[in-house]
């Protein structure tokens, strides 16, 4: 009885552990062009095709036909790149963490561990799906294949900045409070000096006027 309370106590927190810890492989191997392959392919056809048809006289057909070889092109050489330089970065959030490991030809290249509390600065692009991260040693790139990857980066970071906006309004107060309270004194101070000093001045006025008679 007692091996199987501890064997179902080991199931539970490692059903835990794994549901806090999220992970992502970059790039995927589903994803033929990235968004911003996509937008830079876009232009550039667009650039050809203008191009050609100013050239071969308005010709429509043939226009279409080489900006089409243009593309089946650009496609075949990422292809081939891709395979030559396996570029892979596999990002895991556990806990307070995020862990990243980039790979170039199944080789690590390098490995970081980023605590959300010591994230000074973050920016998302969630129309191009990347982002950044400022630190005090560094600026960390991340890359994702889509909006869900995004969130839950958004998300993990949500907590940290949550408690910090909590921890840099909490002070405000105290320090508004006691230059009130400051200013407050200094001005009793002055106006206890101003009525006094005339005072002075008008007897020393009326010794002065007694001693001439």
């Amino acid at each position: 009885m007692a091996k199987r309370k501890t064997t179902q106590r080991k199931k539970s927190s490692t059903k835990k552990s794994n549901s806090k810890k999220q992970y992502w492989i970059f790039p995927n191997e589903n994803i033929l062009f990235l968004r911003i392959e996509l937008a830079f392919l876009s232009l550039l056809s667009i650039l050809i095709f203008f191009v050609v048809l100013f050239q071969l006289d308005n010709r429509v057909f043939p226009t279409i036909l080489i900006t089409l070889m243009f593309i089946i092109m650009y496609a075949f050489v990422q292809h081939i790149m891709k395979h030559v330089r396996r570029i892979e970065e596999k990002y895991q959030i556990d806990g307070d963490y995020l862990h990243i490991l980039r790979k170039v030809n199944d080789k690590i290249k390098s490995k970081q561990k980023i605590h959300r509390n010591d994230v000074n600065h973050h920016k998302f692009d969630k129309r191009f799906l990347g982002a950044y991260l400022v630190t005090d040693s560094k600026r960390h790139p991340l890359y994702f294949n889509s909006l869900e990857e995004l969130k839950k980066v958004e998300t993990w970071l949500g907590k940290s900045t949550k408690k910090k906006s909590v921890k840099k309004k909490a002070p405000k107060k105290k320090v508004l409070k006691k230059k009130v309270v400051k200013r407050k004194i200094l001005k009793k101070s002055v106006k206890k000096v101003s009525k006094k000093r005339p005072l002075k001045r008008k007897t020393a006025k009326k010794k002065t006027s007694k001693r001439k008679k």
